[in-house]
Order: C-alpha cells, then structure tokens, then sequence
C-alpha cells in the first residue's frame, strides 16, 4: 500500500495540472465605459483592458507542476465612449466589441501556450513572463491592424470582414 501511495504522488505531482478549461467571451455593453472622454480625446471611444495571468506551483523531484489562470480584464473605470445617436452608438459598440474579441482571443491563446509548454525548476519563471510578453505584444499588433483596416470601425466593409472572424473564432 505504501509503495502504491509513493507511486501515486510521484505521478500526480509530474503531471503539469490544468484546471482551466477556457476564457469566457467578453460582451460589451455601455456599462463597460464609464470615464467621461476627455475634451482633447483623439477617439469617440476607448476600451481599457489587460491580459492577467496567475499561476502555481508545486516542485518535487526536480520535477514542476503548474496550474495556470488567465483572464482578459477590462477596466470599465479607465475606458470612455462618446454617445452621439443610437444608430451610432451601435456602430461604435460594436467595433469596440472587437478589441474585446481580440483581447479574448490572445488570452486564450496565452492560456494554451502556457498549458503546452514544458517547464522546469530553474526557467519556468523566465518563461511564463516571456511568454506572456509575448502575448501581449501580439494583442497591440493585432488591435493597431484591426483599426487600421477598419479605419476606427468606420470602414463598413472592412468591419463586417472581421466581424466574421471574429463569429468563427469564438465559436
């Protein structure tokens, strides 16, 4: 009974442990912007938000196991929108909704980065920051090509176009 008890833990605890399963879709409301716009604002709006992760750990036989959290976290008192008509509203929500969409998608790329990639004692620590560096360095490509193909959402055609990508990635 003892040598099955030693061989149990000796397996549970090399096995990497992934306890979260996926990154809920953010969807936006007007709820979600509460900082009044500056006067000297360059966009009607502005969408605060971060990729946040944790983990832990635990080290036997020179062996880690991990256990990872991610979370895309939008700051509602950090992020504004400038109400004109509902027609527009709509339109700008709606783009808005899209730098949310991005941000979900990299987080969760993130997360299964994370969970795939093998660690050690001595670099897991240098390689969680890395590649969460990463991430979040491909969040601000993806946010600055997603504005500037869809000119800020005022681009109908181009919005639309990633409008579905966006349905067919989050699926």
């Amino acid at each position: 009974m003892k040598i099955l008890f030693i061989f149990l833990l000796t397996v549970f605890t090399n096995i990497q442990l992934h306890a979260q399963k996926k990154i809920p879709k953010q969807i936006l409301t007007f709820e979600h912007f509460k900082l009044k716009r500056a006067k000297d604002a360059k966009f009607d709006a502005l969408l605060s938000y971060d990729i946040k992760y944790n983990y832990t750990y635990v080290i036997r036989s020179n062996k880690i196991s991990l256990d990872f959290t991610v979370n895309a976290e939008i700051y509602p008192e950090k992020s504004y929108f400038q109400f004109s008509n509902p027609a527009q509203d709509s339109v700008l929500l709606n783009h808005e909704q899209g730098h949310a969409d991005i941000l979900v998608l990299n987080a969760r790329t993130l997360l299964r980065t994370l969970q795939n990639t093998e660690f050690t004692p001595s670099n897991y620590k240098i390689k969680i920051e890395s590649l969460n560096k990463d991430a979040w360095t491909l969040t601000m490509i993806e946010q600055d090509l997603y504005d500037a193909e869809t000119s800020h959402g005022e681009d109908k055609v181009a919005q639309e176009r990633w409008n579905k990508k966006f349905e067919a990635i989050s699926q």
